[in-house]
């Protein structure tokens, strides 16, 4: 009786959370999400029920190697926090930061995961940008006059300096 009202209250407290939540069986098969796990990935709950998040969540551009940490961790009963591109049930992708950890008895045993995703879909799409701008500042900057006479290679550079020791430029005094 205590585990249920305990579990009823924990269901409560989750829906209220703006982050995904996902509660998974020893087989990390879907045994409850949250109203923000609908809102971010397009499933409802009874969509999911008995299904494993990756069946519905990877898609062609999630990184394998991802995929193999999550398995592993899910495997081996371990928490983990790692990045992955998820897709929505209407296709398109969004970038999550995902927080599992096993949910264990009193005994130790494993009864299931908790999943909580959060959507970093807006951060990523910033430091793309970033990165597109300091590409388009990197080759205007390799494009201009200026950069053609200088020497890039440090290997220039060092030849420079030895010869500047051998023959030092005369000051006037």
């Amino acid at each position: 009786m205590q585990n249920r009202v305990e579990n009823q209250l924990f269901q409560e407290a989750a829906s209220q959370l703006s982050e995904a939540v996902i509660i998974t069986d020893a087989d990390a098969k879907i045994t409850w999400v949250n109203p923000a796990f609908f809102r971010l990935s397009g499933y409802k709950l009874k969509e999911c029920l008995g299904k494993h998040p990756s069946m519905l969540l990877q898609g062609k551009s999630t990184d394998p190697e991802t995929l193999e940490a999550i398995r592993q961790a899910v495997d081996n009963g371990l928490y983990l926090r790692t990045e992955v591109l998820s897709y929505h049930k209407k296709g398109h992708p969004y970038w999550a930061f995902l927080s599992i950890a096993p949910i264990k008895d009193p005994s130790g045993e494993r009864t299931g995961f908790i999943v909580i995703e959060h959507d970093i879909t807006d951060e990523h799409i910033q430091v793309e940008s970033m990165e597109k701008q300091i590409v388009e500042v990197y080759g205007a900057l390799l494009s201009s006059e200026e950069v053609h006479r200088l020497p890039l290679s440090p290997s220039t550079h060092l030849q420079a300096a030895r010869l500047k020791h051998r023959h030092p430029v005369p000051r006037e005094t």
